[in-house]
């Protein structure tokens, strides 16, 4: 009779960070594409010193890049303290393997602030690492 024993139960999980500059220029649109093939879910945690000059600077995470659809609450902006994974937050949970993130700075921004850093987590197959 063979003897069974637990496997390890802690998923191995892929990490990579996305940020703005520090601080950021006005009149910019930068894109990122965030991506764990195979994933069932990417966790996005913001540097708790996330924040941008105004709501006219946003960061939106969107469905792909189409950029027809957003994940969580389609904008996040300010200095509020209120994004995704900082300050007490909860991560925005992406039910999806990849999405796209969109930094849009305003041409008449005036005010300089830090921009964004976010921590993407995602729990893979090791037969999907390189």
């Amino acid at each position: 009779m063979p003897e069974w024993s637990q496997a390890a139960s802690t998923p191995l999980m892929g990490r990579t960070t996305v940020e703005s500059a520090h601080p950021y220029a006005p009149g910019h649109d930068e894109y990122y594409e965030v991506s764990f093939p195979g994933a069932a879910y990417i966790a996005l945690h913001f540097d708790e010193r996330s924040g941008t000059a105004d709501a006219l600077d946003h960061v939106c995470v969107y469905k792909d890049a189409s950029l027809s659809e957003v994940w969580g609450a389609g904008r996040f902006s300010g200095q509020d303290g209120e994004w995704p994974g900082a300050g007490g937050c909860a991560p925005l949970m992406v039910p999806s393997d990849h999405c796209t993130l969109h930094f849009h700075s305003d041409a008449a921004s005036k005010a300089a602030a830090w921009g964004f850093r976010v921590l993407a987590m995602a729990p893979v197959d090791e037969s999907a690492v390189e």
